[in-house]
């Protein structure tokens, strides 16, 4: 399996020593990645064995963990888990407190509850699933661990993919670790595949990166990807690997041979 820069999208083989999830072409770009990473970056905890409650007091507490979560109370709510907190009663919008979780962007509790024993991981009450809900957010630990738990990385939620919620929210980490773990480049939603979304949201690292991994270039997508857009997703690529005057060197000589042949 190959390995991909959370940064630059070029092939890594340095991984955070703290998930052992995202990977970098070096220790430049793991540094400049630190200040985005760190809010998402944690080691699997272990696993949270909830108490046994009567069914009306489990139902209370979880009440009580779902005022946690959405006071950003991370101990309180890591506690309620362990002492048997309801996981699935409803609350306000949510199906689960997993799903309150990860819309309150909350990777710990996510993580502590992905780590009780056969957690159900499928409930969601919006059209969006914990997967894409993830994705959105850019939770790349909480990500692998869903995948880990044999959520499938090609779902199809409300007109919508984990790769292409990934590709939209602008987060190359997630959709390297969705590619290598699978996502199939090529699978449309809503008519369009993660390239079109891409191109249409001009994220041209992602496009490259996808392009890369195989992704269809049809002629809609070749109107969208003219000499501009690959001209800074390259430009961009090479800023970010000290070759940014070589490209500038490059991309001038070119408009002077352009301008001479008009002349002509």
């Amino acid at each position: 399996m190959s390995y991909h820069c959370g940064v630059c999208g070029k092939s890594a083989s340095l991984v955070c020593s703290k998930c052992n999830i995202v990977t970098y072409c070096g220790v430049d770009h793991q540094r400049v990645h630190w200040s985005a990473h760190k809010l998402v970056c944690r080691p699997l905890p272990q696993a949270v064995l909830p108490s046994s409650q009567e069914p009306e007091i489990a139902k209370a507490m979880g009440v009580q963990l779902y005022e946690a979560i959405i006071s950003n109370k991370t101990a309180d709510a890591i506690q309620l888990l362990r002492d048997g907190a309801d996981l699935y009663g409803r609350y306000m919008t949510f199906a689960s407190a997993l799903e309150a979780a990860i819309t309150y962007e909350n990777t710990d509790v996510a993580l502590a509850i992905l780590s009780i024993p056969k957690v159900h991981i499928d409930l969601h009450s919006s059209h969006r699933s914990c997967l894409l809900l993830a994705c959105d957010f850019g939770m790349t630990s909480v990500i692998a661990r869903l995948l880990d738990l044999e959520q499938d990385v090609n779902q199809v939620v409300g007109k919508s993919t984990p790769l292409i919620a990934a590709v939209i929210a602008n987060h190359l980490d997630v959709v390297n670790l969705l590619l290598d773990k699978g996502a199939d480049v090529n699978q449309i939603s809503s008519s369009k595949s993660a390239l079109r979304f891409a191109c249409e949201n001009k994220v041209p690292l992602i496009s490259l990166r996808l392009i890369e991994a195989g992704a269809t270039v049809d002629d809609a997508i070749e109107k969208l990807l003219d000499a501009p857009v690959l001209a800074e997703a390259n430009a961009a690529r090479r800023r970010r690997t000290g070759g940014f005057r070589r490209t500038l060197r490059k991309a001038r000589k070119q408009r002077q041979r352009s301008r001479s042949i008009r002349k002509r």
